[in-house]
């Protein structure tokens, strides 16, 4: 199964992270990003998500959970059974969802791994 996936946050948070991804594993044409700069109410955004998801299975990864990019992407999943939102997303994150795009898992599976993988690298470095 080939999933879409959509990373979308506040200022320059999308790009600058598909920057760093596109730096450690190069670029994937099944990978988008859409910056919300606040210019509007997320309409926006919201017609550039079913532009890029089409009809494909998509995961939605975004910054801040209660934010405009997520409330957009959950009230098209409410509608749009193709369409999965993930939030609170990190660069290591984005890189272990990249390996998965072309996973025979569902996809519900591969967010509840990088869900779990993202809380487990959660830590602070104490010498």
């Amino acid at each position: 199964m080939m999933i879409k996936l959509i990373i979308c946050g506040h200022g320059n948070f999308a790009s600058g992270l598909l920057s760093s991804l596109s730096l450690i594993i190069g670029n994937n044409s099944n990978i988008y990003c859409i910056d919300f700069g606040g210019e509007d109410d997320g309409s926006g955004i919201k017609n550039l998500f079913m532009k890029y998801a089409g009809n494909s299975q998509t995961i939605i990864a975004t910054d801040l959970y209660g934010g405009t990019p997520f409330k957009q992407a959950a009230m098209l999943s409410m509608s749009l059974s193709n369409i999965h939102v993930l939030t609170g997303i990190n660069l290591g994150m984005l890189l272990e969802l990249s390996f998965r795009l072309n996973s025979t898992n569902s996809i519900y599976e591969i967010l509840e791994e990088v869900v779990a993988l993202g809380r487990d690298n959660i830590s602070y470095f104490k010498p």
